[in-house]
């Protein structure tokens, strides 16, 4: 049986969770570089079942400065992959104005399956998630790189009851156990 909701967190063309939309799903694909979201639009532009939002999600509604660095963009100041294992030294001038929003205002508490891989943010949508997917995936770590928030990320996990199910590269997949 194919989930209903799947939720897409970070996407730089296709959702990885693609292959899990029937025909009766939703995807929610949330990606704040402009030059993704150019890519998404075309790929999704004729199916009424996606939803696409152009928004960094972040612990507050507000601008933020986001690095375009590829499939590895990420808001300045946090701790991510790229300035970790690609020692990337961006400067904040090069940086683009994104409009931040916080995920409590777009979960509407039916989510199955969700996918998060925002760069070292992954904390910031956890915390304010009001669903308990049956599996959530999150980047905890790469090469070098250890998400900032790894021990939160952790704990939050396990008050929620989920259990490490897999790792896949540097994302983690979660699955509840209830």
């Amino acid at each position: 049986m194919l989930p209903k909701h799947l939720v897409e967190i970070g996407c730089t063309g296709k959702a990885s969770l693609h292959r899990m939309l029937g025909p009766e799903g939703r995807l929610e694909i949330f990606e704040a570089n402009p030059d993704h979201l150019v890519e998404i639009h075309r790929i999704y532009q004729d199916q009424p079942n996606v939803t696409i939002y152009p928004f960094a999600l972040w612990k507050e509604c507000c601008t933020l400065k986001l690095h375009k660095q590829g499939a590895s963009s990420f808001i300045h100041g946090i701790a991510s992959p790229s300035l970790i294992n690609d020692w990337s030294d961006p400067k904040l001038e090069d940086a683009i104005d994104v409009e931040a929003r916080t995920f409590d205002q777009f979960d509407d508490g039916t989510i199955d399956v969700m996918d998060i891989d925002i760069e070292g943010a992954e904390w910031y949508v956890i915390q304010k998630m009001k669903s308990r997917p049956k599996h959530i995936f999150v980047e905890m770590g790469w090469k070098e790189y250890k998400n900032p928030h790894y021990r939160q990320i952790w704990d939050w996990m396990f008050v929620n009851d989920y259990l490490l199910a897999d790792e896949l590269g540097g994302a983690y997949c979660f699955q509840r156990a209830i």
